[in-house]
C-alpha cells in the first residue's frame, strides 16, 4: 500500500492490518500479491490536527479529483472528488470494501475518477456480483445512488465478467 509522504506498506503488513487478508484467498487462484491489495486512503481533514501534522494526510487539506494519482481508479466519499479517497490499481479487486476503511464502515462512494488507461467496472457485492456501473479511462463524475463498492475489475481482464 502506497501512502503520501513516501510511506509504503508491504503486502504482508497490509494483510495484517486488514485482519489476515492474505489467508482469505484474495486475488487470482488464491494468490495474493502487493498489487492485489494495492489501495490508498486519505482522509480529507483531521480533527484537532493540522493536515501537515498527520502522516498520510494531503497537505492541501480538502481532496479533489486532482489528488487521484495517474494509474489509479479513485473513489471519493463526497461529490466532485471531495471527502476521503480510496484508490486501486490492480486489474482484479474481488473484495474492495475491507481495503477502504470508510467504505467498510458504511460511508457511500459519491464520486469517481478513473486515471488508468482502462475501463473499470464496479459491483455492489464482492466477487463481481450485482454490477453498479463502469467508468471509462479518464472519466470522472458524481455517482448516482447510495452504495459502497464491493469489488471492481478492469474491462477484459481475465476473471472480470465485464
Amino acid at each position: 500500500m502506497k501512502l503520501r509522504k513516501g510511506f509504503t506498506m508491504t503486502a504482508a503488513a497490509t494483510a495484517l492490518a486488514l485482519g489476515g487478508l492474505l489467508g482469505s484467498g484474495v486475488g487470482p487462484a488464491g494468490a495474493t500479491t502487493e498489487a492485489d491489495v494495492a489501495v490508498q486512503q486519505e482522509p480529507a481533514v483531521a480533527v484537532g490536527l493540522a493536515a501537515q501534522e498527520a502522516v498520510g494526510f494531503d497537505d492541501a487539506g480538502a481532496l479533489a479529483y486532482a489528488d487521484c494519482d495517474n494509474g489509479w481508479i479513485c473513489f471519493f466519499s463526497a461529490t466532485n472528488g471531495g471527502g476521503s479517497k480510496c484508490q486501486w490499481n490492480a486489474a482484479l479487486n474481488s473484495d474492495t470494501r475491507p481495503q477502504c476503511s470508510w467504505m467498510n464502515s458504511g460511508t457511500t462512494a459519491k464520486s469517481v475518477y478513473n486515471r488508468t488507461s482502462y475501463r473499470y467496472h464496479y459491483y455492489l457485492d464482492k466477487n463481481y456480483k450485482n454490477r453498479l456501473g463502469s467508468t471509462l479511462s479518464g472519466g470522472q463524475g458524481n455517482l448516482a445512488g447510495s452504495y459502497t463498492i464491493g469489488s471492481l475489475c478492469r474491462h477484459n481482464a481475465s476473471g472480470c465478467p465485464n
